[in-house]
């Protein structure tokens, strides 16, 4: 299974993505473009999220896609997984 998402932030200066890892982790990224890029790790009942249902990834990008168009990227994101009651880990290097 092959995930993929973006969004960009109205803007244009923000961008949250949706990915999966070469080990097979569930991965969001940050970027806007000047000094912060951030990866994480989607992490669901206390284990990292492995090979999603349709409809956990949906969960996912819908949370994703409400943070974009939020006036706080970053805030509204966790806030928004929050309410899904996925968290986010900071991924390994």
């Amino acid at each position: 299974m092959t995930i993929q998402t973006s969004f960009h932030a109205r803007a244009g200066a923000e961008f949250l993505g949706l990915r999966l890892s070469r080990r097979g982790q569930i991965e969001v990224v940050y970027d806007n473009g000047l000094q912060d890029r951030h990866v994480w790790v989607v992490v669901m009942a206390g284990q990292r999220l492995r090979q999603p249902s349709p409809a956990d990834e949906a969960r996912i990008s819908d949370a994703l896609r409400i943070a974009a168009h939020a006036p706080r990227v970053l805030h509204s994101l966790h806030a928004e997984m929050k309410k899904r009651a996925l968290t986010l880990e900071t991924a390994p290097d």
